[in-house]
Order: structure tokens, then C-alpha cells, then sequence
């Protein structure tokens, strides 16, 4: 029997990514320009700093799921997958490079490899994903706090270089290159492997603990960039933010919590029918708020709405007329 509760925390991640792309961080009573100096600045950022576990907990998602296959199925699982998760990828970037060739963005040359590279977009996450089932075999392996501590070290010190280029040296880096490679995140496709071979039955007030004092951390870490350099941009990109997504993590995958969410309720329904269609909110969300969303003055609340309604709709539409070898090919499973 399915376990609807891993549908409801993607779910629940896909809601955090919609909320990051429409969140704008003006959106304060008070617009957070380059100061902390209010409480709606701090609520705003606040905010924006915890919907950020949103991408570490689809990876540790993934890795759950792998975690108990052995190197042989691990290879005909990425076999199966890689290429209908690619496809529609490819699909999805037309728009933004016939859009970049229109307005003479970039040469040929360079939009066609961000195109084949999954550069457009916010497609860096298939591009993590293709990495992760291209070395699925060998991280299928982590059985133990050593290889989780590796894994974890690899992704911050990735983090800390990419963010020390970015926001102290105002290196310009493309999306797809500081957050669309393996390093960057494989601590949580290794959590989520780690987590797959335990009970999951671990005291979390430790984690709960640790949780609360890196989303602070984080929030002063952000203040520091802001006020210093003016960064704005990639806030959620930071050593102090993974640490905090590491914990709040920890803490949704322990079978305490699994156990005290009514999975026949109302709302758990209707976050697992979100989780099951993940795919299809990610792919048309971005495009909606990009050609569409974004030439209409409205607030952050309103614009979070209009992205999911209409991307529900969209999923509910392709799937009722479309045939289904259809849909899938552009990512409504």
C-alpha cells in the first residue's frame, strides 16, 4: 500500500518552491532593500529562510526511495527514469530559448548547451536529479554516519566556495552551474539513503534544537550579505541554510512525526494529490509566472495563488483530454 505521507511532504515541498519563485522579498510593509532594520524586513526574510528546505527535501526524497536497492536495480531504475524525466525538460525549455534567440540573448552556441544542459529555467533540479541517477550505484552504498559525514562535508564546502564567489567576490555564476551539480547536494540524497535503512524511531528534540538555531543563524548570515553587499538574490544559498534543511528534515522523516499526521484528513489528501503531481507544478509554474504572472502588480499572496490555481488547472486539464503517453512526455504522470 502506498504511504501517502512521503506524497504530502513533496507535497508540501512544491508549495515551499512556488512560495520561494513568487516571493518577492519587497513584499514586506517595509521593502528589504540592503537593511535589517524592522520586524516586517526580519518576518519577510524569516520566511523566505525556512521555505528554502524545499530542494534538500526532494533530494532526500529521492534518496529514500534508492536506498534499499541493491547496484543492479539501481542501474535499471536510472535507465528507466532518466529519460522520461529529461524529455520533458527539453520541452519545458523551448519557450525560454526561442525567447533568448528573439531578443538576441546570448549566442547560438551558448543557448543550446544551457538548452541540452538543462540550463533554462529552474531545470538545475533535473540536472541534479540525472547526476544523482548517474551515480546512484555507488551512493546506494551509504550505510553509515562516515559515508552520511563525507557526503556532508562535500555539499557544504561546495556551498561555502560557491557562496564566498558569489556573494563576497560578486562573481556573476549561472543558476545552472552553482546549483545544478551533485556536489552541491548530495548530502541529502545521502541523508535520505542513510534514513531508508533505519527505523527512523530517533529522538528529534536534538534536531528540533539545532533547527531553530541554524534558521537564526541563517536569517544573521543573510543580514551579513545584505548589508555588506548588497546581495540580494540566492538568499536561501547559504552553509547556515543547508545545515538548517539538514535538522528540519531529520525531523519529517522520523517516524514520530510520520505517525502523528491524519493521512485521511481533508488537507493530507490534498497535499499527497500535490505530491504525486510535483512534477507537472514544477514544470508549468515558472513559465506561468515568468511570460504571464510577472506583468501583473499584485501581491505576494495573490501571485503564490494565481501560479498554483493555474497550475492545477493546467495538470487537471492535460490529463482529462490529453492521452496519457502524451502527458507524460511533458511531465504530468
Amino acid at each position: 500500500m502506498r504511504n501517502l505521507y512521503f506524497d504530502i511532504l513533496k507535497g508540501i515541498a512544491i508549495l515551499f518552491v512556488i512560495g520561494i519563485h513568487t516571493y518577492p522579498i519587497s513584499s514586506a510593509p517595509i521593502p528589504l532593500t540592503t537593511s535589517l532594520d524592522s520586524f516586517w524586513n526580519v518576518v519577510s526574510l524569516m520566511l523566505r529562510q525556512f521555505i528554502v528546505v524545499a530542494v534538500p527535501l526532494f533530494c532526500t526524497i529521492s534518496g529514500f526511495f534508492i536506498g534499499k536497492k541493491n547496484k543492479e536495480e539501481c542501474i535499471t531504475f536510472a535507465k528507466t527514469k532518466a529519460l522520461p524525466l529529461y524529455i520533458p525538460t527539453l520541452i519545458w525549455s523551448l519557450p525560454f530559448i526561442f525567447y533568448d534567440i528573439y531578443k538576441g540573448f546570448g549566442t547560438i552556441s551558448h543557448n543550446l548547451i544551457k538548452f541540452f544542459c538543462c540550463g533554462y529555467s529552474i531545470h538545475y533540479f533535473i540536472a541534479i536529479m540525472l547526476q544523482f541517477y548517474l551515480f546512484m550505484p555507488f551512493l546506494v552504498k551509504t550505510t553509515n554516519k562516515k559515508h552520511l559525514s563525507i557526503a556532508t562535508l562535500i555539499s557544504l564546502f561546495s556551498i561555502g566556495v560557491f557562496s564566498y564567489l558569489m556573494y563576497v567576490e560578486g562573481k556573476d555564476i549561472p543558476l545552472y552551474i552553482y546549483a545544478g551539480t551533485l556536489p552541491v547536494w548530495i548530502m541529502f540524497f545521502c541523508l535520505g539513503i542513510y534514513l531508508s535503512k533505519r527505523k527512523r524511531n530517533y529522538n528529534i528534540l536534538p534536531f528540533v534544537v539545532g533547527a531553530f538555531i541554524f534558521l537564526f543563524l541563517s536569517i544573521i548570515e543573510t543580514g551579513y550579505y545584505i548589508n555588506n553587499y548588497g546581495q540580494l538574490s540566492g538568499i536561501g544559498y547559504k552553509v547556515t541554510s543547508f545545515i538548517f534543511s539538514f535538522f528540519f528534515i531529520i525531523i519529517l522523516m522520523s517516524n514520530k512525526v510520520e505517525t502523528s499526521i491524519n493521512q485521511s484528513s481533508t488537507v493530507a489528501k490534498f497535499l499527497a494529490w500535490l505530491g504525486r503531481n510535483s512534477l507537472g507544478l514544477y514544470f508549468f509554474h515558472y513559465p506561468l509566472l515568468v511570460f504571464v504572472l510577472c506583468h501583473i502588480k499584485t501581491t505576494w499572496l495573490t501571485e503564490f495563488t494565481l501560479s498554483l490555481v493555474g497550475s492545477i488547472m493546467n495538470i487537471l486539464f492535460v490529463k482529462r483530454f490529453f492521452p496519457k503517453s502524451v502527458a507524460a512526455y511533458i511531465g504530468f504522470r
